[in-house]
């Protein structure tokens, strides 16, 4: 079992947005990865662990696909019923490890962020296997221990690298956890994207402390941390603020 971060407490989910939404361009890069997997034809994707939407809208917008978003959180959920305006896109409460679908009913299933925070890794991915449909894909947009020596935020709250070291997982235990349960590898590839536009906006959104690493360390290492980064950005020539994240992608 692994222990879940609960985005139901305090009001994490109301500042969510602020501290961990994606440039346009950034978004757009992401689709563009995602569609170069999707199958022929996709008519339907779950967005699994949607959180507040990011990805929710500009999938259904993108692919013109039935899109489900789904989330355990009630306080994500309300704000990505802002989130997604007029899009048609459906949003849905319920554990990754119950999906209330029939079998085979998705051509396609997202895990963006979120493996981390599943609490049985095990059941969600049979349930992730029994509502995707012959041949669909299943995507996984993550962070892994080898990608985290490119997040900025590591060098200045250790209490908070060492929470999301012991959270993430490496490379070679995603492949086996996902050959574990049925899943044929098709690709991975590490994907280079830009987090915030300048340093400035950088400190801003992790300022927000919406990570739930930096949510899980105490009020005072949290804020030493904060002003070590902010006069670290200071000193520093503006500049985007790149990081890594893994892109795997897996078929039923």
């Amino acid at each position: 079992m692994n222990r879940q971060f609960d985005f139901d407490r305090g009001d994490i989910a109301a500042r969510y947005d602020r501290g961990r939404s994606l440039p346009v361009e950034t978004v757009a890069q992401w689709l563009d990865e995602i569609g170069a997997h999707l199958p022929a034809g996709v008519a339907r994707i779950l967005d699994l662990g949607c959180g507040t939407g990011r990805f929710t809208a500009p999938l259904a917008a993108r692919f013109a696909a039935r899109v489900c978003g789904l989330d355990l959180s009630a306080k994500m959920l309300a704000v990505a019923r802002q989130t997604l305006g007029d899009s048609p896109a459906a949003l849905v409460q319920a554990a990754a490890e119950a999906l209330p679908f029939r079998a085979g009913v998705f051509d396609a299933v997202l895990v963006s962020m979120v493996l981390h925070h599943i609490r049985s890794r095990a059941g969600a991915l049979a349930e992730v296997r029994r509502v995707l449909g012959s041949g669909g894909k299943l995507i996984v947009r993550t962070a892994s221990i080898e990608t985290m020596d490119s997040y900025l935020w590591a060098a200045f709250f250790p209490d908070a690298a060492a929470v999301e070291a012991s959270r993430v997982m490496p490379r070679h235990a995603i492949e086996e956890l996902m050959a574990d349960h049925g899943f044929v590898p098709e690709t991975h590839r590490v994907v280079e994207q830009v987090f915030a536009a300048d340093l400035a906006e950088y400190c801003g959104k992790i300022a927000q402390r919406t990570l739930s690493s930096l949510a899980a360390i105490s009020d005072a290492a949290f804020e030493a941390g904060l002003s070590a980064l902010r006069r670290h950005c200071a000193a520093k020539e503006s500049r985007p603020v790149y990081e890594q994240v893994d892109l795997f992608v897996f078929r039923r």
